[in-house]
């Protein structure tokens, strides 16, 4: 059995994997879940990495980028909690999940949520993303709408690494 588990830290990041991430590689794999990571203890997942490492099925690791000084600090770090983590198999989101629903809104969408569209979403934080969305509008359902109209090609010109996860690590794993 062909499997792939995303290792994500929270509802809003499994969110878009399930709508925007898996449906790009479904066809390679007999099975894709999402695994909340940040919730869970360290134990926990460190047993459960090793479970899937032991029965050879394949995982990616999302980290936020957050207010880091780099990308190999990051996973540096994720490597130091979860010793079982292979560096390669890590994506950092450039700077949280937000700039990544943020990359995708479509100018209809945008204008109907009264989000401000940008160039660039790399430095685009969880404050600043929900900052624009009305205070007449719960978050998740503004996140769920973007989703619904998100363009995957706006997205990838809009955020480094949305487009490196799409364009280079989806096709090694």
């Amino acid at each position: 059995m062909k499997m792939l588990i995303f290792f994500l830290e929270g509802s809003d990041d499994k969110r878009f994997f399930e709508t925007i991430i898996s449906p790009l590689i479904i066809n390679d794999f007999d099975c894709i879940q999402c695994y909340e990571y940040a919730s869970k203890s360290k134990k926990v997942v460190k047993n459960f990495l090793s479970a899937i490492i032991r029965l050879n099925y394949k995982y990616l690791f999302v980290k936020d980028f957050d207010r880091a000084t780099c990308f190999s600090q990051i996973k540096d770090k994720v490597v130091e909690k979860f010793s079982n983590c292979d560096k390669n198999n890590i994506q950092i989101v450039q700077r949280e999940i937000e700039s990544w629903y943020a990359a995708g809104i479509s100018a209809e969408c945008g204008k109907k949520l009264g989000i401000n569209m940008v160039e660039n979403c790399n430095e685009i934080t969880k404050e600043l993303f929900f900052n624009q969305i009305s205070k007449h509008r719960v978050r998740q359902d503004a996140m769920v709408e973007i989703l619904k109209d998100f363009k995957i090609d706006l997205a990838k010109s809009r955020n480094t690494s949305l487009n490196y996860l799409i364009e280079n690590k989806l096709k090694v794993i």
